[in-house]
C-alpha cells in the first residue's frame, strides 16, 4: 500500500484557523510578569457552544455581518480576580444580590497587547444576558457558533472557537476520569485538576477526524456520502474518527470500507481544520485527504449511511458555483437542490474546500489506474528486453498484454466474487419504504464497476445472470433497473465473433476482442446514463 503523502497549504485559509491572538507557551506567566492595574482586559462573553455577538456597520468587510462583543474591564476592577488559581469574574447581579463566581479562560494577547479571556456564563445566562441589553445599552445577541459562521470574519471565528472550546471541555469535565472527585479550573483555564489529595491534572481533549474525497478509479468520478443526521439533501465527503494507534491513511481505508465497501489504495492529506463545534461537545481536528478507490462498486451499509454515490466533475462544479451567488445559505442550497437533486457542505467546511479542489482541476488527482499499469507494463518489458528474451506478439508488446491479460482476469473474478453480496445488500434495502431508489443506486454503482474493468464478456454475462436474478424477485420495486440490466445481460450474450477468442496459451488478445469490449463498456456507460 502506498504511504500518505501530505500537501501542506494546498487548501484555502479555512475558519477557526489563523488565530490573531498570541497564544505561545507560557500565557499566565507571561500575563502575571506584564500585570499592570492600569491596563485593559477584553472579555469574550460565551457559554458552552454559543457567542454573544453584536451587529456590524456597513462598511465592514463584505459577508461579515457581526462580530464578537469584547466586554472591555480595567485589570483592577474589583468584580475581577485575577491572582488567583482560578481566574474569575466575580460578578454581581443586583444591589445587595449576592455575586457569582464567572470562570475566565485566558486565550491570548491581541494585536493592541490587550490579554484576552473568555468569560463563561453558564452560571447566570439569563441574567447576564439581560444584564448586557439592560444594564450596558448593548445590541447584543446569544448565538450557536455553527449559525455565525457564515457571517463572521476569520479572525472572529478563530477566537470564537477557541473560546468555545475550552468552555465546553470545562463544561463536560466536572469530575476527575481516575478518582471522581470533584475538578476545578487552574493554570488560567488551560487544564482543571481535581480536589482529591493527591490531584491529578486534566488536559484540553482533541478528537482526530479524517475527512476524504475519494477518487474513482479512472480519476472522472468522487465518491461523495450522506448520514441519517446529515441535512437533507447534502451530500459529502466520507469522514470517521480516527481508532487509537492508527495511523491517518488507515483510517482513510477504513472508514471508505466499512461506510461505501470501496477499497482505497493512495491516500494523500492535503490540509486540516480545527472543528470546535464537535457534534457531541468535543472539539475535533478534522485532517482533510484525497483517496484513490481501486473499485467502483458500492455497497452501502445501512447502520453508517444513508446513501452513497459517485459524482461526476460537472455534477461538482455547479454545486460549488452555487455558493458563489449572494443570498442567505439556507436559499442558496434550496436552490442547489432543487436544480441539481443535491447541494455540498458551504465554504466554512473543509469538505466543500476538498470538493472544490478536486472539481476545479481538468485532470484526474491520481493518475488513472490504466496509465499506472502502462507504465507498469513498459517497465516490465524493458527489463526483459535487458535480460536478452522477447516474446512473439501481434503488436510487439507481449510483457504488457500478459500482464494486462492477468489483471483483468483477477478484476473479472472480484466482480463475480461481489455479486452475491450486492445481490444481499439490494434484496435487504427493497424490504424498507425506500426500496426503489436503494436497489438502483446499488446495481448502477455494480455496473460502473463492470464499466470500469474491461473484464471478458462472460464474466459480464455471468455477472448480469446473478444481478437479473436479484431484480427479478422485486420486479413491482424496482422495474426500471431490470430493464437497464437485462439489456446489460442481452448485450454481453452476443457472440463476439470468432477473432474475439483467447488464444490457448492465453498470451493476449485479438484487436476485435479489444473493440467488442469497448463497445460493451459503451453500452454499460449509456445504460448508467439513461
Amino acid at each position: 500500500m502506498a504511504n500518505a503523502i501530505v500537501l501542506s497549504g494546498f487548501l484555502p485559509p479555512q475558519h477557526f484557523t489563523g488565530n490573531p491572538l498570541d497564544r505561545h507557551s507560557d500565557l499566565l506567566k507571561r500575563f502575571q510578569a506584564t500585570y499592570n492595574p492600569d491596563s485593559e482586559v477584553s472579555l469574550i462573553v460565551v457559554t458552552g457552544r454559543d457567542v454573544v455577538v453584536r451587529p456590524v456597520g456597513p462598511d465592514s468587510t463584505p459577508g461579515v455581518h457581526q462580530d464578537l462583543q469584547a466586554l472591555l474591564l480595567r485589570t483592577d476592577d474589583p468584580e475581577l480576580d485575577l491572582q488567583g488559581e482560578q481566574l474569575l469574574l466575580k460578578w454581581t447581579p443586583s444591589d445587595g444580590a449576592e455575586s457569582l463566581p464567572l470562570p475566565l479562560y485566558l486565550l491570548g494577547l491581541d494585536v493592541q497587547e490587550r490579554w484576552t479571556f473568555a468569560v463563561d456564563i453558564s452560571p447566570a445566562r439569563d441574567l447576564f444576558m439581560d444584564f448586557l441589553r439592560t444594564g450596558c445599552d448593548l445590541e447584543v445577541s446569544l448565538k450557536d457558533l455553527r449559525l455565525l459562521l457564515p457571517t463572521l470574519s476569520l479572525d472572529a471565528a478563530a477566537i470564537a472557537g477557541q473560546a468555545v472550546a475550552l468552555s465546553q471541555w470545562h463544561q463536560t469535565h466536572p469530575f476527575c476520569s481516575r478518582c471522581g472527585q470533584e475538578t476545578v479550573p487552574t493554570e488560567g483555564g488551560s487544564r482543571r485538576r481535581c480536589i482529591g489529595r493527591q490531584p491529578h491534572k486534566l488536559y484540553p481533549r482533541t478528537d482526530p477526524v479524517v475527512i476524504m474525497l475519494v477518487e474513482s478509479p479512472d480519476g472522472h468520478r468522487a465518491l461523495l456520502g450522506r448520514s441519517a443526521k446529515s441535512t437533507p439533501g447534502m451530500y459529502t465527503c466520507l469522514s470517521g474518527f480516527i481508532d487509537p494507534c492508527e495511523g491517518i491513511e488507515e483510517a482513510v481505508r477504513r472508514e471508505v470500507m466499512e461506510e461505501a465497501r470501496v477499497q482505497v489504495s493512495d491516500v494523500q492529506i492535503v490540509g486540516t481544520q480545527p472543528w470546535p463545534i464537535g457534534r457531541y461537545g468535543s472539539c475535533e481536528l478534522m485532517i482533510g485527504c484525497v483517496a484513490r478507490a481501486t473499485s467502483y462498486e458500492v455497497l452501502l451499509n445501512p447502520a453508517e449511511m444513508e446513501d452513497v454515490q459517485w459524482y461526476d466533475r460537472a455534477e461538482l462544479r455547479a454545486a460549488v458555483s452555487f455558493y458563489n451567488r449572494p443570498g442567505p445559505l439556507p436559499e442558496i442550497q434550496k436552490r442547489s437542490w432543487s436544480s441539481l437533486g443535491f447541494f455540498i457542505p458551504p465554504p466554512f467546511a473543509v469538505a466543500h474546500h476538498l470538493i472544490s479542489a478536486w472539481a476545479s482541476r481538468e485532470d484526474p488527482w491520481f493518475t488513472p489506474a490504466d496509465e499506472d499499469n502502462a507504465s507498469q507494463g513498459g517497465t516490465s518489458q524493458a527489463a526483459a528486453a535487458a535480460g536478452g528474451s522477447s516474446r512473439p506478439s501481434q503488436n510487439g508488446n507481449a510483457a504488457a498484454d500478459d500482464q494486462q491479460r492477468h489483471r483483468d482476469l483477477d478484476t473479472a473474478g472480484e466482480m463475480q466474487q461481489r455479486l452475491p453480496r450486492l445481490q444481499e445488500d439490494v434484496i435487504r434495502e427493497c424490504s424498507k419504504a425506500a426500496a426503489a431508489r436503494a436497489a438502483d443506486a446499488s446495481l448502477r454503482n455494480a455496473a460502473r464497476g463492470l464499466a470500469g474493468s474491461a473484464s471478458w464478456a462472460e464474466a459480464v454475462a455471468a455477472a448480469a445472470t446473478e444481478a437479473t436474478a436479484a431484480a427479478l424477485r422485486m420486479m413491482t420495486l424496482v422495474e426500471p433497473v431490470v430493464t437497464a440490466i437485462s439489456e446489460l445481460h442481452a448485450a454481453a450474450l452476443q457472440p463476439p465473433g470468432p477473432q474475439a477468442q483467447m488464444a490457448a496459451d492465453g498470451r493476449g488478445r485479438s484487436e476485435s476482442s479489444r473493440q467488442a469490449l469497448q463497445g460493451l463498456q459503451q453500452l454499460v456507460a449509456a445504460i448508467i446514463r439513461s
